[in-house]
């Protein structure tokens, strides 16, 4: 109560005006829902629904708990010189962050200037927009074509500092092919930021660009395909100046020990994260014929969810109604995605209940 009228005392009943003004007028970025309870079937944020590399549990075995009051290595190299040498790169060549959100993060920290702007392509990853809002720059959005392409042609007039190119794309989860990337980055005179978050997903993907265009930055996360998503770890790939500048932006300790040896474990067993990605491929493909048999429009899906319409009932009320059931979608209100829903690809037997429960639902509205 004492601090409550400090803080009147000195700022008056507007506390809110401490803010930059343009912190006060952005909305946040919202993350899918996560509820605190077991009772629901989670298809809505795209986590794997395999378990990691069971290396990971000798690690924590082997913890030393005397080590946790030790700083973790800032540069974080044993990480990088892993990376470095499973993707064909040097460990100049590696960023590693706090998850690519934070990686995201830093590359709008270190080359937007506040009298420049980013560009991005609409429907996208809204974070890209909310990154903009924070450093206070404004944000131009490109909007896709019917089939979620964009023309590279473009490129050679767009005046962005930077862009933002999620491919595979979200919530479309369609891929733009790397020989049309690759003339986005010849025609580009900004930095192309390549966010690759389902690459491991899709049937092809760019990372080799950064090594024949200097204003290419690859992205990849252990969120999706290593099934790593908790312990919060993204890396990216660029011409050695460009890591160097991310380097000076970064926190000092930016990702911390234990998830350092997490992630180095994981690294170590390739073959497990690949073996749980063909598993998800597989379920995938199952998942959009049966949508397609019910009369859903399923956009080609490069990565491990499906982005899918239907004619005849509205993507809001299909969400709301499997959640009644226990089983959580993703809606999007924006628009052109607020007609459709995004569906994480869970185990076969998580799909074959949200395919039970989406017959009931379509039987209940006699579709």
């Amino acid at each position: 109560m004492v601090y409550k009228k400090f803080v009147r005392v000195l700022f008056g009943d507007n506390v809110m005006s401490l803010l930059r003004k343009n912190i006060i007028h952005m909305q946040g970025y919202v993350p899918g829902e996560q509820p605190k309870d077991n009772k629901y079937i989670k298809l809505n944020t795209n986590e794997n629904p395999y378990s990691p590399t069971p290396l990971i549990k000798e690690i924590l075995k082997k913890l030393d708990i005397t080590q946790l009051r030790l700083y973790p290595d800032p540069d974080i190299s044993e990480l990088r010189d892993c990376i470095a040498k499973i993707y064909g790169f040097n460990k100049e060549n590696i960023f590693v962050g706090n998850g690519s959100d934070e990686v995201l993060s830093v590359i709008t920290r270190a080359f937007v200037d506040p009298d420049q702007t980013i560009g991005t392509a609409y429907p996208s990853y809204v974070l890209y927009k909310t990154l903009a809002e924070i450093v206070g720059v404004s944000i131009n959005q490109y909007d896709f074509d019917k089939d979620y392409k964009l023309d590279p042609e473009m490129f050679c007039n767009i005046k962005d500092k930077v862009f933002f190119l999620a491919n595979p794309n979200s919530p479309s989860g369609t891929l733009i092919s790397k020989n049309d990337v690759e003339k986005m980055a010849e025609n580009f005179k900004g930095l192309l930021v390549i966010d690759e978050a389902y690459a491991d997903f899709a049937s092809e993907n760019c990372l080799e660009l950064t090594k024949k265009y200097s204003n290419v930055i690859v992205l990849r996360t252990m969120s999706k395909s290593f099934s790593l998503a908790g312990i919060r770890l993204g890396y990216a790939f660029a011409n050695e100046e460009i890591i160097q500048g991310m380097f000076k932006v970064k926190d000092s300790y930016n990702v911390n020990g234990l998830t350092q040896k997490i992630a180095l474990a994981a690294m170590q067993d390739i073959e497990h994260m690949k073996s749980n990605v063909q598993k998800i491929i597989n379920t995938r493909q199952h998942v959009i014929n049966k949508l397609k048999d019910l009369g859903f429009y399923v956009y080609p899906s490069q990565s491990n969810f499906i982005f899918a319409q239907h004619g005849k009932i509205e993507g809001k009320d299909l969400y709301l109604a499997l959640k009644e059931q226990g089983v959580l979608i993703r809606y999007f209100s924006m628009p052109r995605v607020d007609k459709g829903v995004r569906i994480t690809v869970g185990t076969d037997t998580d799909m074959e209940i949200f395919l039970k429960e989406l017959i009931l639902i379509f039987k209940n509205k006699g579709l």
